[in-house]
């Protein structure tokens, strides 16, 4: 009965100091949520279903598509170390 018993708390033990070494490693990196919201005057471009400039790319929607990319560009840019959030 005794060596069931200390076999028993012997396990219990090594279950519970291997989980806590687990969680140590674990690296946790907060995710940033952003929303650009930038003028590409979609409404502008299209007719109903169809497009209205055939194959070219209005001039008037480029300067919010540029920054929208530029935006894109930077974000993915950051450097994401757990020091640095």
């Amino acid at each position: 009965m005794k060596k069931s018993v200390s076999l028993f708390f012997t396990a219990m033990f090594l279950t519970v100091a291997s989980a806590s070494a687990q969680f140590d490693s674990i690296i946790k990196i907060k995710t940033l949520r952003v929303g650009i919201f930038a003028p590409l005057y979609l409404d502008s471009v299209f007719e109903g279903s169809s497009y209205k400039y055939n194959k070219n790319f209005p001039k008037f929607s480029l300067p919010g598509l540029d920054f929208v990319q530029g935006a894109q560009i930077a974000l993915d840019s950051i450097e994401r170390l757990p020091n640095n959030i």
